[in-house]
């Protein structure tokens, strides 16, 4: 039996960990780049849908580098790369990820959570999986969990990646 195809696609926090050794029982492909926007990755959709057919699963996590410009926009462009990864991959499950915790010194604590509650709208008008993994990057569900993240505030640390990846790891196994 061929192993199940798995799509990442998004920004740094994809980009920067290696999915395939994570998820052995998968065949990965990931489409990462470090500061791709919710428009650069729409405008790249051409290019991943001409490198892959079909895969099983489908996992967005785009819109941190938007956030983090504060450009708050993006949530129309959000939706119209989710219809179209629909609308291309008919039969694969898509999971769309909630933003991390940003922790950086002109940054509103609020900001993330009203992105995730209109990514988790998202997901359910498009009638796809929304992964909420927000929560596992805090400590007593407020602050940011410092070892889960480097200096920067941003990206993530080994344990960060291996908190998401234990995440991603039980959901896709159970689809």
């Amino acid at each position: 039996m061929a192993m199940k195809k798995v799509v990442f696609i998004g920004d740094s926090l994809v980009e920067f960990f290696d999915w395939q050794k994570r998820l052995p029982a998968f065949d990965v492909v990931n489409f990462g780049a470090a500061g791709e926007t919710t428009a650069g990755l729409k405008a790249k959709l051409p290019y991943i849908f001409a490198h892959v057919s079909d895969p099983d699963i489908l996992l967005i996590m785009i819109g941190t580098n938007d956030v983090v410009m504060e450009d708050y926009g993006f949530i129309n462009t959000y939706r119209e790369v989710v219809e179209t990864c629909k609308a291309k991959f008919t039969s694969t499950k898509i999971i769309l990820t909630s933003l991390l915790p940003i922790k950086l010194p002109w940054f509103s604590d609020s900001a993330v959570p009203r992105v995730n509650d209109a990514l988790k709208s998202i997901a359910s008008e498009s009638n796809v999986i929304y992964q909420d993994i927000y929560h596992l990057f805090l400590t007593d569900k407020r602050f940011a969990a410092r070892d889960f993240f480097l200096e920067d505030g941003v990206h993530l640390s080994d344990r960060g990646y291996k908190c998401w990846a234990d995440a991603v790891d039980r959901l896709t196994s159970n689809l």
